[in-house]
């Protein structure tokens, strides 16, 4: 049976902020709620479409607290509840500061509070109003493992009604459910760092992760290739035709946006090293249709 939270009003979360310079922010029993942003990249453009905020935390002592045990202290829903509104709050506060903070916003509200869509969707609304980020800009991710759940499409319609985009977070190929995927209508799906890794190594993974992508493409959904970490890697979102992609290959996660630089240099490389693969695997395709039309011909 779902259990509804309390609700928490903006004002009330917003009193919960501690704000330095213009950053902010939050205190959650002994944990500080912290922000930090990693760069999602449209290949084909070669420069940043957005930003993906994640929650940090930190002790009293300044000591890091893992993103897994973050929700470790929370007893019930209701507290679930205040901790997730409070770091989605910390994230927008702190996008909204940013000075260059442009293209999308996505965030990871926690599965129930997501589900939780009557007060959830009011709550950003609000949230969204007072910090001047348009909506349309904003991106919220659902865990695949939510998809075959009948209550996704209700909240699904609530936040679409709110002007947000959807997305898909964590998508594998050994679990994919594209009938899900198809009724959710995402705007964007995010396939998840395993399989691009597999691909690489496994030529029969490889051609599954371009049929998938295709189909995808074929369904209206942009694909974002997470996880990125090497240039193998990034050739592969190249190859698989990926619209974009985020990861440490792209470079670091940062905790203010105005330190963002556009990674020019890596980018124009990585097209270059693509064009420079696929020249000579165009040579080497040739070279062995005409080895076979001479055999063929003695």
């Amino acid at each position: 049976m779902h259990i509804q939270a309390p609700v928490y009003t903006l004002g009330f979360v917003q009193s919960m902020l501690t704000e330095e310079s213009g950053r902010a922010s939050g205190w959650f029993k002994d944990i500080e709620i912290r922000t930090v942003f990693q760069p999602a990249f449209s290949l084909p453009h070669k420069k940043a479409v957005g930003f993906e905020a994640t929650l940090r935390g930190a002790g009293e002592d300044g000591s890091v607290v893992a993103p897994d045990a973050i929700f470790g202290p929370v007893d019930n829903f209701s507290e679930t509840c205040l901790l997730d509104l409070l770091g989605t709050t910390v994230h927008v506060h702190n996008f909204a500061a940013s000075h260059s903070a442009q293209g999308l916003l996505f965030l990871n509200l926690h599965p129930e509070v997501f589900l939780d869509c009557e007060h959830s969707a009011k709550f950003l609304a609000a949230l969204f109003e007072h910090y001047h980020i348009p909506k349309h800009r904003v991106v919220l991710d659902i865990p695949a493992y939510l998809l075959k759940l009948e209550r996704l499409d209700e909240a699904i319609a609530a936040y679409r009604a709110l002007g947000c985009m959807i997305s898909i977070d964590d998508l594998g190929l050994e679990n994919a459910d594209l009938d899900s995927v198809v009724r959710t209508g995402p705007d964007i799906v995010k396939i998840d760092h395993s399989v691009i890794a597999s691909a690489v190594a496994n030529e029969s993974v490889r051609q599954r992760l371009l049929h998938a992508v295709s189909l995808l493409h074929e369904m209206g959904t942009l694909v974002l290739l997470e996880g990125v970490e090497s240039k193998a890697e990034a050739l592969m979102a190249i190859e698989a035709d990926a619209d974009f992609a985020s990861g440490f290959y792209f470079g670091p996660l940062y905790d203010d946006v105005d330190k963002f630089d556009e990674p020019g240099g890596v980018l124009d490389n990585l097209w270059d090293s693509y064009k420079e693969n696929r020249g000579r695997r165009k040579a080497h395709e040739t070279e062995s249709r005409d080895s076979l039309d001479e055999e063929t011909v003695q």
